[in-house]
């Protein structure tokens, strides 16, 4: 839970400088479409620069829960299995590589990052772009990208996305690292039952 509290924190920061550099810019509708593109190219690069972050939140999580449940298995395994030797543990590098290749559904998670930020770069430049060609008040075109109670706007659903990933790539990355484990100790372990 902390390390999804924490991403979600840098999205709502996301937010926050989104709502100021739209609620600062002027009069939307009266935009040439130079100053236009130059807003949506403005607000693509908050967006991809607030999602580095949050992906580099979690790549720290990961790859400390990936040591973390290699160690502790190793022990608890040292502790259980009734032999005169010790439990083999996975390379540093090979703990490292478990969070760097986990993969979600086939695709490692930071594929999943870029995919998430350009579905967020598209929904968020799509409802300004909406709300201009609908003549809206710079507060409506907000309210469309940060939904108002009853609607949800555009960035609700990348904090559901980014929430939901950031849970399946801790599962994953803890499963890994088990399996890992068990894999380094082959020998002594025949099978694993889920």
């Amino acid at each position: 839970a902390g390390t999804r509290s924490q991403v979600l924190v840098i999205l709502n920061k996301m937010q926050r400088e989104l709502v100021s550099a739209l609620a600062s810019a002027g009069d939307l509708t009266k935009y040439s479409k130079g100053r236009k593109q130059d807003l949506l190219r403005q607000v693509k690069q908050v967006i991809s620069e607030y999602y580095i972050k949050a992906q580099g939140e979690l790549d720290l999580a990961t790859s400390g829960l990936a040591e973390v449940q290699t160690a502790h298995l190793g022990k608890m395994l040292n502790t259980s299995i009734l032999i005169d030797a010790s439990v083999a543990l996975p390379t540093a590098t090979a703990v490292s590589r478990i969070a760097g290749n986990a993969l979600i559904e086939g695709g490692v998670i930071a594929d999943w990052w870029k995919k998430q930020t350009a579905d967020v770069v598209f929904k968020v430049t799509s409802a300004i772009q909406q709300g201009i060609a609908q003549g809206e008040t710079n507060q409506q075109v907000i309210l469309r990208m940060v939904g108002k109670p009853g609607t949800s706007g555009a960035l609700d659903m990348a904090r559901s996305n980014v929430a939901a990933l950031v849970q399946t790539a801790m599962q994953t990355v803890a499963n890994d690292s088990r399996l890992s484990v068990f894999d380094a100790n082959s020998d002594v372990i025949g099978s694993v039952e889920w």
